[in-house]
């Protein structure tokens, strides 16, 4: 069971509207950088990534940093991080070995109903990316952004914060569904909604059952790094898919 947290719903309020604004000044900068340098320049540049990240993952790590300190708390005690490490470490690469074929499959066959209903399925996002970054310092820009810098980011937020303040609050099934629901609509693809849910709940009963957010935080980083290494290759040889 994910041990007791302080978290207050106002302190917590503040966190989410920081990162907002984190997110409002980063389409402004990459605006600026469009206007300034050309938008062909900065898509296809190094610059576009590093805005991203700065604006996203790091800005989000200094605003949970602040959000830490006002509840009088280190990352450790936050997180769990100290408690039976070398388990919670086991148990996320076990757990993230097996989720990656199953998390594929459901992506699969989700992708398959949406196109026979009809739906015109977008490509995702990391594929977008990936497919813009033709020189190998910025592929491995992303592979680093996508493999150490999203999961505990996200993890933190939505597992670490997120999910223990609405269980705490007396809503179980609303931390451990809704948070579920949110995580996979910010990613923002039809296709793979169904299965970052699945991946979502997965993940929040690991952080129950090890309450040490470095398992889920592994599962994480296997799934997106399987996923980038499965990217590439595709890249490689220039067929690189709309969806799975």
């Amino acid at each position: 069971m994910v041990s007791a947290k302080p978290w207050q719903i106002e302190s917590t309020l503040k966190l989410v509207l920081r990162l907002v604004l984190c997110f409002a000044v980063g389409g402004l900068l990459a605006s600026a950088a469009r206007a300034a340098f050309g938008a062909k320049l900065v898509e296809d540049s190094l610059l576009n990534l590093f805005l991203a990240a700065l604006m996203f993952q790091v800005a989000a790590l200094v605003v949970i940093a602040f959000f830490l300190r006002e509840h009088h708390t280190d990352w450790a005690a936050a997180f769990g991080f100290r408690t039976n490490w070398r388990a919670a470490i086991v148990a996320g690469l076990v757990v993230g070995v097996l989720a990656v074929p199953l998390v594929w499959g459901l992506q699969w066959l989700s992708a398959e109903l949406l196109t026979r209903a009809g739906f015109d399925l977008r490509e995702q996002e990391a594929i977008r990316l990936l497919r813009g970054a033709h020189a190998l310092g910025q592929q491995v820009f992303v592979g680093v952004v996508a493999i150490l810098l999203a999961p505990p980011v996200e993890e933190m937020f939505f597992r670490g914060i997120l999910y223990p303040l609405i269980k705490q609050s007396g809503f179980p099934r609303w931390a451990l569904w809704g948070v579920a629901v949110l995580f996979a609509l910010i990613h923002g693809n039809l296709t793979i909604i169904i299965p970052l849910v699945a991946l979502a709940v997965a993940l929040a009963l690991l952080y129950e059952w090890t309450d040490n957010l470095l398992a889920p935080i592994i599962v994480h980083a296997v799934f997106n790094a399987a996923n980038f290494a499965m990217m590439f290759f595709i890249s490689a040889s220039g067929k690189l898919p709309t969806h799975p």
